[in-house]
């Protein structure tokens, strides 16, 4: 199956990253982006802030870079404003499972993915009513919309036409696709709209299907290539690839195969996982193997479950991934014979009760004290239950012993205050930065001169009770100086030699300048 090549303008409207400066009157600057010199201090005015505008509608910042392994590097398509590949964090998706044409069904439903941490939804196109009714869902989604289609490739260019950010086609289910497909690519590239492409077990070519003896990572990479090429042979790139199957082994193999093949972003997701506490095991071990790899780009939990299920466990993956910000988490034992309380009761009705915080707080739920002080130390909160009582740690210490039927009511007190301290804090996550020279510029720097540094050093040389015995040993004494992450670089130096100490040792080897700011390599020096 080939296409003819075609001419596609690779400029895509709406797919350019517009910053926008979100003026402030007094920006706060950047201590790490000022020169600080012995003989220049630099004081900053205000509280305020200039800041870049953001990809993400739903929120919060992700993480980039995997702890365990180095991302894959693929190209960056975009789903409307949301990045995917090239480095972008790793978006969560999930499908809706209304009817499509029930506009209001849907859009509540999307709210629901939404408020749980979706970053795009997917909405199946299966007949004109679906098609007819994406431009309203759209019109109101506060996520990207990706249109779901099969078979007719005049819902695709409706989708397009619609304002979606992305469709989702099978070449393999449009008749003559090897037609329509070059017209699919110059609309989508004339509206900035991305594609996602792919294979899953069940849609194998059946040339392919009968070439690898059934539905083996080869012939479902395979598959996937041919697709791709078609795509790319007419110039079209923006898309993402997925190459599904219900089997762990079997899916993690593909992706690792496809992954080494080309720059593509991929979209993971084991399709037809099963119910939730089935199908979640399965996405948790195939993603978890990949992510720990690098590899993937979005992700999909499928389950035989509501949607709002597949988005809280793609985001927790997520977040134990070290690829999400993490949120509120419990630490409880498993319960044995040596528990005094009912751990399974206490551990869910505290998860229920904090179900809703979004502070990074970790609460320890124990049934004993073999475990319970040793692992409430670890958490913010915690709990070591026995002989009818519970005692509440913060931080591995005991604040408070209460009667075991107040347990519950005491933790999430107490979880409250701790979660509203965090989020108060918060703030300061949405501080950025200003340049140094734009900064001094508007005037927002005061410079201080070279008499702050000799009235600094002259207090601090007149605390010293004996300079009559220093100067005694300042011939003979000898010395090695190491600066501390860079403090006092220039300062202590000269306060030694005004006391007149002659044999001192300056490891400055061990420190670097930025813009005439020291600091000490890392790790610390010796």
């Amino acid at each position: 199956m080939a296409w003819h090549s075609h001419a596609i303008n690779q400029s895509c409207p709406g797919m350019d990253v517009v910053s926008r400066i979100i003026e402030q009157e007094r920006p706060i600057i950047s201590m790490s982006a000022l020169p600080q010199t012995s003989a220049q201090t630099s004081a900053t005015t205000g509280t305020a802030s200039a800041v870049t505008g953001s990809f993400r509608k739903t929120g919060e910042p992700d993480i980039s870079e995997s702890p365990l392994h180095p991302r894959r590097k693929s190209r960056r398509i975009m789903v409307g404003p949301v990045p995917v590949g090239g480095g972008a964090p790793i978006s969560v998706q999930s499908m809706t499972n209304t009817l499509t044409a029930n506009v209001p069904a849907t859009l509540q439903q999307i709210a629901e993915l939404t408020a749980a941490g979706c970053d795009i939804v997917r909405v199946a196109v299966p007949s004109q009513d679906d098609a007819d009714a994406l431009p309203q869902i759209v019109a109101k989604s506060p996520i990207p919309i990706i249109a779901d289609i099969h078979f007719q490739s005049k819902y695709v260019f409706q989708a397009i036409d619609a304002g979606c950010a992305a469709v989702r086609v099978n070449p393999g289910n449009i008749r003559k696709f090897d037609q329509v497909g070059p017209d699919i690519c110059k609309a989508a590239t004339d509206a900035g709209v991305s594609l996602r492409i792919g294979v899953n077990a069940g849609s194998l070519d059946k040339e392919l299907y009968a070439k690898y003896g059934g539905p083996t990572p080869e012939a479902l990479v395979a598959s996937a290539l041919k697709e791709a090429h078609m795509f790319e042979d007419v110039g079209f790139r923006d898309f993402k690839i997925s190459v599904k199957h219900h089997d762990v082994i079997t899916m993690v193999q593909t992706y690792r195969l496809l992954a080494s093949k080309g720059d593509w972003p991929l979209h993971l997701g084991v399709t037809e996982a099963g119910p939730a506490w089935q199908g979640t095991i399965k996405s948790c071990l195939a993603f978890g193997a990949l992510l720990a790899e690098g590899i993937g780009d979005t992700i999909r939990v499928s389950l035989s479950a509501p949607p709002v299920e597949e988005v809280k466990v793609g985001c927790k993956l997520l977040e134990y991934m070290g690829l999400r910000k993490r949120k509120f988490d419990i630490i409880s034992c498993p319960s044995c014979g040596r528990a005094q309380v009912d751990v399974i009761q206490l551990a869910n009705a505290v998860t229920e009760g904090l179900k809703n915080v979004t502070a990074p707080i970790r609460v320890a739920v124990m049934g004993c004290i073999v475990n319970g002080p040793g692992e409430a130390r670890e958490a913010d909160l915690g709990v070591a239950s026995g002989n009818g009582k519970g005692q509440i740690f913060i931080k591995g210490k005991v604040i408070e012993t209460v009667p075991e039927d107040q347990i519950v009511e005491t933790l999430l007190a107490r979880a409250n205050d701790i979660a509203a301290q965090m989020e108060a804090l918060d703030v300061f996550d949405d501080v950025r930065t200003m340049d140094y020279e734009q900064a001094r510029a508007q005037g927002l720097i005061t410079l201080l001169g070279r008499e702050t540094d000799d009235k600094f050093l002259s207090h601090v040389l007149d605390q010293i009770n004996d300079r009559q015995a220093v100067a005694q040993v300042a011939d003979t004494f000898r010395m090695v100086y190491t600066p501390f992450h860079g403090t006092g670089y220039q300062l202590i130096p000269e306060a030694l030699r005004r006391l007149g100490m002659k044999h001192v040792i300056w490891a400055s080897g061990t420190c670097t300048a930025c813009r005439n700011r020291w600091s000490s390599t890392a790790p610390s020096p010796p």
